[in-house]
């Protein structure tokens, strides 16, 4: 199976795993998730893997809302690796072509990615572009913290 259709199945499974459990998403990811000690927050419990040798994702985070959050669920974030590159077209050929760009503001940093954001009952699923040069994905964010997204 090609890479993309690799990523974008993993991403679909990711989603449809609802909630987002740290031993979920690691069975996806194929990645051990560890709490991350160094990032304390008093809303989400946050979990990270980090695989440079990992084919499909170099980085994993996971933010799991803690007891009393308001979050209706988690937030993903897969960080792909930089020797890939799926293009926005590859993206909208299998999502669709329904996904609302997102342009950093001119207060963010130059390398800020673009995002196409499809809006979905139980969230929104977030893909980052790279600007300038390449433009491959490098992230992919999976919002349940707010249905609608």
């Amino acid at each position: 199976m090609p890479f993309n259709d690799e990523v974008f199945k993993m991403v679909q499974d990711l989603a449809a795993a609802r909630p987002f459990r740290a031993d979920g998403v690691a069975a996806i990811t194929r990645q051990p998730l560890q709490p991350a000690s160094s990032q304390p927050n008093a809303y989400f419990t946050i979990y990270t893997a980090h695989d440079d040798a990992h084919a499909h994702v170099r980085e994993t985070e996971l933010r799991v809302p803690k007891a009393g959050a308001t979050a209706d669920d988690g937030l993903l974030i897969l960080t792909l690796p930089t020797t890939s590159c799926i293009a926005e077209s590859e993206v909208k050929a299998h999502f669709g072509d329904k996904a609302e760009p997102s342009f950093p503001s001119p207060r963010e940093p130059a390398t800020a990615p673009m995002y196409l954001v499809y809006h979905l009952p139980w969230g929104a699923m977030r893909f980052g572009f790279e600007r300038g040069g390449r433009e491959c994905l490098t992230t992919v964010i999976l919002d349940g913290t707010k249905k609608g997204g």
